[in-house]
């Protein structure tokens, strides 16, 4: 399936993107922890989509995979590397900006956990759009000690308002994470909310 289209494109289960570092390893524990969230993920109802490569997309892919989720990976053309092999629905875009419309714009929660460039841009994305309100309210939620020590340098040094960082979650477990979800949902069911268009 291309980013053209969205035939098939799941829409009877929140979808929850989870952000994280294409480094991570089978057997280390952040790897370990990404999977533990896709598992919690899936357990929970919900279906997933990353951005479909290795480290914690694999992850989190193979966590949710394992749970009975239906896993999405929003991949780039420029790249040459194939999805993992937890991706059931793969969405190959042109642009790193076509890319980040999936991720944001098609995903109903955010989840980061430890990463890289890619990852703060991901996030800062989100937090863009939900501070502007190009799109609804939804969870962005920030797992593990090194975001929260990001957002403290955030607030300590960006010229961003106390409104804005009441758009973050942050949480230090998988667990937690799930439970920020569950809480979410349980409340803002997804057949009331709309997904925007990623065209």
């Amino acid at each position: 399936m291309n980013a053209s289209g969205v035939r098939g494109f799941p829409a009877d289960k929140p979808i929850v993107v989870v952000f994280g570092s294409s480094v991570a390893k089978p057997g280390d524990g952040l790897y370990e922890q990404g999977r533990r969230m896709g598992e919690l993920i899936g357990r929970a109802g919900f279906n997933m989509m990353t951005g479909g490569y290795t480290g914690l997309m694999e992850a989190a892919s193979h966590g949710a995979h394992e749970a009975g989720a239906r896993v999405i990976g929003i991949t780039l053309k420029k790249f040459a590397e194939k999805p993992n092999p937890f991706v059931r629905d793969e969405i190959s875009t042109a642009t790193f900006s076509k890319r980040f419309k999936w991720l944001i714009g098609r995903a109903d929660a955010y989840v980061a956990m430890r990463g890289g460039m890619g990852t703060l841009a991901e996030v800062s994305f989100a937090w863009q759009e939900l501070a502007v309100e190009m799109i609804a309210p939804r969870p962005l939620i920030l797992v593990g000690a090194a975001w929260r020590a990001i957002v403290e340098c955030w607030t300590e040094n960006l010229l961003t308002g106390a409104d804005e960082y009441r758009l973050i979650t942050l949480v230090e477990t998988p667990e937690e994470a799930s439970a920020k979800l569950s809480e979410f949902f349980a409340v803002h069911p997804i057949s009331r909310r709309a997904r925007r268009a990623a065209s």
